[in-house]
């Protein structure tokens, strides 16, 4: 999200006042969001693939920004497992919404839509609810699941919602999951997962997306 990039012409549908909903943003993990996890990924992740969790102590219990680097469609279910029991609501692109089914999964797990390409407001104002009603929210800063299993830029105002919120962020590195279900591949294979948590980062500090790479990149490692 790069909140430098500016709207011209009518008021965006970005730009509209929140619904109720959005007003109370969800911080519970919800039936829809447990039984995706504890019915359906969990089994399939305990089954074919050796998880591993580092560093759930840096996890504050208070909200946070969690930022992990962004492999393959695993990481999902793989961040919101490290996060343990807290619910994490994650961003993502608007455009996931076209498929019913994904759209009724989002919805009910308290997702975070954001218009790519726009500086969007209203997700913005989604995010910064979260994280004051104390809630997780999941980034992925390169903004799309890497090529190659190498780390990407970063995308300019991912540190935006922490800032205003004035939450900490908290660095995630995913080391197998490209190994495991590469971007060039329609099924997934089997292998080994691993989520390592980094310890908080001030997103209000002068170079603070750069330190949150190279923190991501360091943890990303085998």
């Amino acid at each position: 999200m790069d909140p430098n990039n500016k709207m011209a012409g009518k008021q965006a549908p970005s730009d509209r006042p929140e619904t109720p909903a959005e007003a109370a943003p969800m911080t519970h993990r919800g039936w829809v969001y447990l039984i995706i996890m504890w019915v359906f990924i969990n089994p399939l992740y305990r089954l074919f693939y050796r998880v591993r969790i580092e560093g759930r102590s840096n996890l504050p219990e208070g909200g946070a920004l969690l930022a992990s680097n962004h492999e393959s469609f695993l990481d999902i279910p793989l961040v919101s497992n490290a996060a343990g029991p807290r619910h994490v609501a994650f961003v993502a692109r608007d455009t996931l919404a076209r498929s019913r089914i994904l759209e009724f999964i989002m919805v009910h797990c308290g997702a975070v839509l954001l218009r790519r390409g726009t500086s969007d407001r209203r997700a913005l104002r989604q995010m910064v609810g979260h994280l004051r009603a104390g809630d997780y929210v999941g980034v992925f800063p390169e903004g799309t699941r890497s090529p190659d299993g190498k780390l990407g830029d970063f995308k300019g105002g991912v540190l935006l919602a922490a800032k205003t919120a004035r939450v900490p962020v908290i660095p995630i590195g995913i080391d197998g999951s490209f190994e495991a279900w590469p971007r060039q591949r329609k099924l997934p294979g089997l292998g080994r997962l691993v989520a390592r948590i980094g310890t908080p980062i001030d997103a209000t500090q002068p170079g603070a997306l750069e330190h949150l790479r190279s923190a991501v990149e360091k943890l990303s490692q085998p």
